[in-house]
């Protein structure tokens, strides 16, 4: 996983503006040299005008050239600095990355903490790379399952994914194929994320707020939604066992050819109603219409 991410690390790249920047390079010092020889040619002639108004002419032509000599410099020194920066932003970005490879846990950390701080200050050309680069390692932690450590885990969500919800809240975040068990999502805002195929197990959501989140799917176990908000959340074709929904709020909530296997719906409140556990058989209709409810 770790080498897919790499990998990705060729796409938009600077260093791949060169040719396009050696074309403009040599189309503006072919200018400087036609200016550099007019201004020679105009010199020669100088000393054989022997009028006043052709010599103020020549001396206009020569301090004309000499300022646009002064601006293409200029032009030059800004195109250097500008492509000398980017090729470090670039280097720092590689650097940063590879540190998620390392064998210790705090060095693949100081990584992670090192491309958010890079997204924040190049939010335009860098914040949504970093965020897939980081969902990409997050699915690649959870995988290992011979290294998986929930408090590992528990700390990548609640930086990336929570702490700087606000960074990346442009950008869907896929953690598709993701493994977590006893995750806490609970009292945060889950915005734009991507749970196809993932796996659950006694994870928490309580008082959370959950938009526009795909659990696609995904295979849910003993997972604890009580008195969260979902908005616009796709649970189609999910395995939901033993899910606690208690008191949630569904608005525009999609659990079309879900299963759900002993779960709890008391007090439901669907799209502004509430439903009470009396009620099951509504809910039922409104909700989970053409799916398994068992």
């Amino acid at each position: 996983m770790f080498e897919k991410i790499k990998n990705k690390l060729t796409d938009n790249n600077p260093i791949d503006k060169l040719p396009k920047l050696k074309l403009q390079n040599f189309v503006i010092g072919l200018t400087v040299i036609v200016i550099i020889v007019a201004f020679f040619h105009a010199i020669f002639n100088f000393t054989f005008i022997e009028t006043l108004s052709q010599r103020n002419g020549l001396k206009f032509l020569g301090l004309t050239i000499g300022g646009l000599l002064v601006i293409i410099s200029l032009i030059f020194a800004y195109k250097r600095n500008n492509l000398t920066e980017e090729n470090n932003l670039n280097t720092t970005f590689k650097d940063a990355v590879l540190l998620l490879g390392s064998e210790k846990v705090s060095i693949r950390m100081s990584g992670v903490y090192a491309l958010v701080d890079m997204a924040k200050k190049n939010q335009e050309t860098y914040a949504e790379r970093i965020n897939n680069v980081l969902c990409r390692y997050i699915v690649a932690e959870t995988e290992n399952k011979e290294k998986y450590n929930e408090r590992d885990i528990q700390e990548l969500i609640d930086f990336i994914i929570i702490k700087n919800a606000e960074l990346f809240k442009n950008f869907e975040k896929d953690l598709s194929n993701a493994i977590f068990k006893e995750i806490k999502f609970e009292d945060t805002s889950v915005i734009n994320v991507k749970f196809y195929n993932s796996k659950f197990q006694e994870c928490t959501f309580e008082g959370a707020k959950l938009n526009e989140c795909y659990f696609k799917k995904a295979v849910l176990h003993k997972i604890d939604f009580r008195k969260a908000k979902l908005n616009k959340c796709y649970f189609s074709y999910a395995v939901l066992h033993r899910c606690d929904f208690s008191d949630t709020v569904l608005d525009k909530s999609d659990f079309r050819k879900a299963e759900l296997h002993k779960c709890d719906f008391v007090n439901v409140k669907l799209n502004g109603r509430i439903y009470n556990k009396n009620e099951r058989e509504k809910l039922k209709k409104e909700l989970f219409k053409n799916q398994f409810f068992k």
